[in-house]
């Protein structure tokens, strides 16, 4: 059974970039499958990542321990321009080898920083990040990996992002040409 792509959209208030969403779909012949986004919203962003997974382990069979999926903030915005590059992203993530990494296309945690809240979707040192480079920690605000289906995310000084990365597996790599927009909403 061929799965869609999952696309994991935590919100506290109901909010989903529905410009990415739009591009993630127009790229499904791309990708060969569909865009299945699952948008979550509750009191936490923690209890919405759990209810995403809890709804994907409905839908794959019970064999099934872990799946490819995009987790995406519902702040982020994708540059339509990107689409291309993001769907080799994913194509590159069917390989039974490249499962075991998650590629983000946004933060490096090494040296903290985070290319979403600058001007043209990248950090001017971006340039210093080379293609599939190790990254130590990533953002779940646009992220691809592979999920595990008995992961609980919890919450704490940390973040559940980071936790996630200290309990899970994951080797991180950087996924360059992917342009994305951090739109905070804020309350005047």
């Amino acid at each position: 059974m061929e799965l869609p792509l999952f696309v994991g959209i935590p919100t506290p208030d109901g909010r989903a970039p529905v410009m990415t969403i739009n591009a993630l779909k127009d790229m499904e012949g791309e990708i060969g499958r569909k865009v299945f986004p699952m948008v979550a919203q509750g009191s936490s962003i923690v209890k919405n990542r759990n209810n995403i997974v809890k709804s994907i382990q409905e839908l794959v069979p019970n064999y099934q321990s872990s799946v490819p999926m995009l987790w995406l903030d519902s702040d982020i915005f994708l540059e339509y321009g990107s689409i291309p590059q993001v769907a080799k992203m994913v194509k590159w993530f069917d390989n039974p080898h490249t499962r075991r990494r998650g590629y983000s296309a946004n933060y490096n945690g090494v040296d903290g920083r985070s290319v979403l809240a600058l001007p043209g979707g990248e950090h001017p040192l971006a340039k210093n990040l080379k293609h599939a480079q190790r990254l130590s920690y990533a953002g779940f605000g646009f992220l691809m990996i592979d999920m595990p289906l008995d992961y609980l995310f919890h919450s704490g000084p940390l973040g559940e992002d980071v936790y996630f990365f200290e309990e899970v597996e994951v080797e991180l790599r950087y996924w360059e040409g992917i342009k994305l927009w951090h739109q905070k909403l804020m309350v005047v």
